[in-house]
């Protein structure tokens, strides 16, 4: 479970990356 939450932020992560 904590590796699923741990991709989905880096998941959210790159898209804010990628708005920037």
């Amino acid at each position: 479970a904590l590796c699923q939450r741990i991709q989905e932020l880096e998941n959210t992560i790159r898209q804010m990356k990628v708005e920037l």
